[in-house]
């Protein structure tokens, strides 16, 4: 599967991963926890759990760049400009992190593009998240495309489901290499594996 300049040389992914280090030094060591996966796929329903076992803030991609103002119909889950998006959300990061706290960041490692397909949000923007680790939430497609037809009231191809979370997967190990984190990727009906994880860690 092509991820999207997946051969690049070996001395730009150096370069790449030392920015990602000075950059964090340069935030003043917020910690960031990268939750991955694609819609429907259960990350809010997560981040309840994590508020009120771990109490660990949450912040939502969508909310922290206003998504609701960049697309009228919340539906639609295809992303015209995906790197203008991510950069907002970079910006609204460092104006809303406190030094020294720890948040759970409810993302996605790619964006359906606005032909309707799988795409990488640009590894610049990991780089200057600059998540402690990341995490990969999975489920079923017959399960996501489930909760997305309820939710959204519309029926989703679950073959585009599918193709969007292996896209997904092959993204976040293609972005972990990059960046030196380590990823740990989870079923939404093992998550309880993810809060033991995060309790050892915290």
């Amino acid at each position: 599967m092509d991820i999207g300049n997946k051969d690049r040389n070996v001395l730009h992914a150096v370069d790449l991963k030392i920015i990602s280090h000075d950059f964090g030094n340069m935030n003043g060591q917020r910690r960031i926890f990268f939750l991955g996966g694609i819609h429907g796929v259960g990350k809010g329903t997560l981040c309840k759990f994590f508020s009120s076992r771990l109490n660990i803030e949450c912040l939502t991609t969508s909310k922290l760049i206003n998504w609701a103002g960049l697309n009228e119909d919340p539906a639609n889950k295809s992303v015209s400009n995906i790197g203008f998006t991510q950069e907002r959300l970079t910006v609204a990061l460092n104006s809303y992190c406190e030094k020294k706290r720890t948040y759970v960041l409810d993302g996605h490692f790619c964006l359906l593009d606005k032909n309707n397909e799988p795409a990488g949000v640009p590894e610049e923007i990991f780089i200057k998240i600059n998540p402690e680790i990341l995490l990969l939430l999975t489920a079923p497609a017959q399960t996501i495309k489930y909760r997305l037809d309820k939710r959204d009231n519309k029926s989703y191809d679950v073959r585009l489901i599918d193709k969007m979370q292996e896209f997904e997967i092959s993204y976040a190990r293609f972005v972990s290499n990059l960046i030196d984190r380590d990823l740990k990727i989870f079923s939404f009906d093992k998550s309880d594996s993810i809060i033991e994880y995060l309790s050892y860690i915290l």
